[in-house]
């Protein structure tokens, strides 16, 4: 039995257990429904494409197909997702479960995981490549009050090497500082503009990639990273609302 047959035969065992439970003429109460947002990145050199699958109250379905390696999906912001809201209430039936599967070959390419769901929450997850391992990043993307007028810019470290990187803005006193692997920055502040973006080795302050004539725009969100892409540490960034 495949890891998606078993999953499916856990919720419908754990759906008949709450319909046993309750008393003759009851039936569950669902939880509410709320839409979330999420956005992909798909980093893994492993698998040419992915496919996200969600499952949710047994329900199987496809929510994003052929993401191809070094792009993001959606290409700018998150795509709405209408599911139950995840709560410390809610039982194992009605959780909500995210599958990253290689398109080609419909290979599981990493753990089955949780995908919290929470009225207008925000969520990125980004497929990488950790010491030649697939593995999956979740960030909770909280953009705060963001003053009027102006953009924001995180930054990602998603290379194994170098130990610690920093993030530095020619134009502008804005540094995201000592980022080691798999850890990110909140969002940080800037004013519209065009900028050139340096990604820095703390260890020695040597440049590791840079990306000029970056327009930044008012109530803009900039996801920027630095990956391994092409056997080469090589900085990017995209654009998230």
């Amino acid at each position: 039995m495949n890891l998606a047959c078993r999953h499916t035969s856990a919720l419908l065992l754990g759906a008949l257990l709450l319909l046993a439970a309750c008393k003759p003429g009851e039936t569950p109460e669902a939880p509410e429904k709320a839409r979330a947002y999420v956005h992909a990145l798909h980093l893994y050199p492993g698998s040419e494409q992915i496919s996200l699958l969600m499952t949710s109250l047994g329900t199987r379905r496809t929510i994003a197909d052929a993401i191809s390696y070094g792009q993001s999906w959606p290409g700018s912001g998150y795509a709405s997702v209408l599911t139950y809201v995840q709560d410390s209430s809610a039982s194992a039936e009605w959780q909500t479960v995210l599958e990253v599967l290689d398109r080609q070959s419909r290979d599981t390419i990493v753990p089955v995981v949780p995908l919290p769901v929470l009225p207008g929450l925000y969520t990125s997850i980004v497929l990488i490549d950790s010491f030649g391992k697939p593995m999956l990043v979740r960030t909770v993307d909280d953009f705060g009050d963001t003053p009027a007028g102006q953009g924001l810019v995180r930054l990602m470290n998603l290379s194994t090497e170098p130990r610690s990187v920093s993030l530095e803005v020619k134009q502008d006193s804005l540094a995201i500082s000592r980022l080691s692997f798999l850890n990110y920055s909140r969002f940080y502040t800037l004013k519209p503009g065009v900028y050139t973006f340096y990604f820095i080795n703390d260890l020695n302050r040597t440049r590791l990639d840079s990306i000029p004539n970056v327009q930044i725009r008012a109530n803009q969100a900039y996801n920027f990273y630095l990956a391994r892409r092409n056997g080469q540490v090589r900085g990017a960034y995209e654009t998230l609302k």
